[in-house]
């Protein structure tokens, strides 16, 4: 590990700007792209608006935990204050509504391919966030995982990847 104190939130604030730069620069962007606390990404967490219907790229802190020695698993034995790292695990997604039928209407493989092909250049996206958030810390360690597509689920469309980055964590415990 190499770069000196970082903090989880200013970090999140730069991949949020680096996933803002991605989605914009690509075709038919996500309306919405914000933090998204919490355990995991709920689409459906109004009454009267879904985040897949205007399509929402997004920033999760998934977890923290102290990772010095054994980076990127979990410490297993104490470290000393001084010389302490945290493992940060960040979920960057972009949701969007899956195609929807009705009684009558089951939704067609054109529909289907328009899905996957904005499923696509959502991935596309993703990896571009993570590239550029990469550059910005070129000397940490820093783990790019899958993209991960999931759904659909309550009509809703998510891909998703995993970033660990080792950072500087307690210091001199004071």
């Amino acid at each position: 590990m190499a770069g000196g104190a970082i903090d989880p939130y200013n970090a999140s604030v730069q991949l949020l700007a680096c996933l803002t730069v991605a989605v914009q620069a690509a075709e038919n962007p996500p309306q919405k792209i914000q933090f998204l606390p919490g355990n995991q990404a709920g689409e459906d967490i109004s009454e009267f608006e879904d985040l897949c219907r205007c399509g929402t790229a997004y920033v999760r802190v998934s977890t923290v935990y102290p990772s010095f020695q054994d980076f990127p698993a979990p410490d297993t034995q104490a470290i000393p204050c001084q010389q302490q790292a945290l493992g940060v695990v960040y979920e960057v997604g972009i949701m969007r509504c899956a195609p929807i039928g009705s009684v009558q209407h089951v939704p067609t493989a054109a529909e289907w391919l328009t899905a996957f092909q904005q499923q696509m250049v959502d991935m596309t996206s993703l990896m571009k966030a993570a590239c550029c958030f990469r550059n910005f810390y070129p000397l940490d360690a820093m783990l790019i995982g899958a993209w991960t597509p999931t759904g659909p689920q309550g009509a809703c469309l998510l891909g998703t990847i995993n970033i660990t980055h080792q950072i500087a964590g307690c210091g001199d415990c004071s």
